[in-house]
């Protein structure tokens, strides 16, 4: 999990503290995710084609870029963002998807 953080100009780090205040501070976070997925799929789930198609601006280290594909196999994702690192955690995340081409990564 990636997390906001300020000392030595390292915007994200893997540290299971941070972490546990990051949810602690944002304790429906993953439920806020999981909507968004889950609405995702009842709005696309007449169409039966690949040609569904979502840009997600900011995707950060890839959190909800994962929930929308597990929950919706047939959405192709661009998912952008300025950080470098967020990005490389991001690619790390979501690798798969990536190989199957229903994701690609943009900085």
């Amino acid at each position: 999990m990636s997390l906001y953080r300020m000392k030595n100009n390292t915007r994200y780090s893997d540290s299971a503290e941070e972490e546990k205040l990051f949810y602690e501070l944002t304790p429906h976070y993953h439920e806020l995710q999981k909507k968004v997925a889950v609405t995702l799929q009842k709005y696309f789930a007449d169409r039966k084609d690949k040609d569904i198609n979502i840009l997600e601006l900011g995707c950060g280290s890839g959190i909800t870029s994962q929930q929308i594909l597990s929950k919706n196999p047939n959405i192709a994702l661009t998912a952008i963002d300025c950080d470098k690192d967020a990005l490389e955690q991001a690619h790390s995340k979501l690798e798969s998807h990536e190989k199957e081409g229903g994701l690609k990564l943009v900085k």
